[in-house]
């Protein structure tokens, strides 16, 4: 026996009708009830961006930044930064490539970069999933895990998330394993198309004089030179 059909509905956007829905076969019959939206296809995207809207604040309300944006950093304006760092913090979007951002100090490269990670997550929160370290904390990581069952693990974090962010390049104390460590973790995640944020006061030259080895510091200057590897923005003003 065919269940009573249930009464109409009302899309919530449009205000139109919306009726049952009643599937029949393999002899029996069911009635689902009048939907939310009708199949009118304005109506049926605005159903679609609500879901996916709705899915992505979830997954950040369960999937928060492991490190979140400092206080300091969540009242950026943009326009006030100068045109180059403007652009990178409403325009630039990971392609496969890293990004270096090179400047004298206080002309806003830690807030750019703070304000990209912010917008990228938000934007895409499962493709854009980032870890922001300042220098000092990625050596504080790689000295606490050196020579013990994390380190591995610590090296992969940091090798496989979608979008690592580096700040101040320079200020970290480069001891043979702290390039060596800097090198092979830069090295991998190039090689997988992962992006790779870095700030740093430093040109190519006073960046390689800080390695002890120059052959690794040679080698890894030329990948942050590499245009296939990494874009470049200059901060002048």
């Amino acid at each position: 026996r065919r269940p009573a059909v249930k009464k109409n509905g009302q899309c919530i956007y449009c205000g139109g009708v919306t009726h049952p829905v009643t599937f029949d076969g393999l002899g029996t019959s069911v009635t689902f009830s009048a939907p939310e939206i009708c199949s009118d296809v304005i109506c049926v995207a605005k159903g679609e961006h609500d879901a996916l809207e709705s899915e992505r604040k979830d997954y950040i309300s369960k999937n928060p930044p492991e490190i979140p944006m400092p206080v300091l950093f969540r009242d950026t304006q943009p326009e006030r930064l100068g045109a180059e760092l403007m652009d990178l913090c409403l325009k630039w979007v990971p392609k496969g490539k890293g990004l270096v951002v090179h400047g004298t100090t206080r002309k806003g490269k830690t807030r750019t970069a703070w304000y990209m990670a912010d917008r990228l997550f938000n934007a895409n929160p499962k493709a854009n999933r980032y870890l922001f370290l300042t220098m000092f904390e990625l050596e504080t990581r790689l000295v606490a895990s050196w020579g013990t069952s994390t380190w591995d693990r610590t090296m992969q974090h940091m090798v496989n998330i979608p979008l690592l962010f580096l700040d101040d390049l320079g200020k970290e104390r480069m001891t043979e394993r702290m390039a060596s460590c800097l090198f092979a973790l830069v090295d991998q995640r190039t090689m997988h198309k992962r992006a790779t944020v870095i700030t740093t006061n430093l040109t190519g030259d006073t960046l390689l004089d800080r390695f002890h080895d120059k052959e690794t510091g040679a080698a890894f200057v030329a990948r942050l030179k590499d245009n296939d590897l990494f874009e470049r923005v200059g901060v002048k003003n």
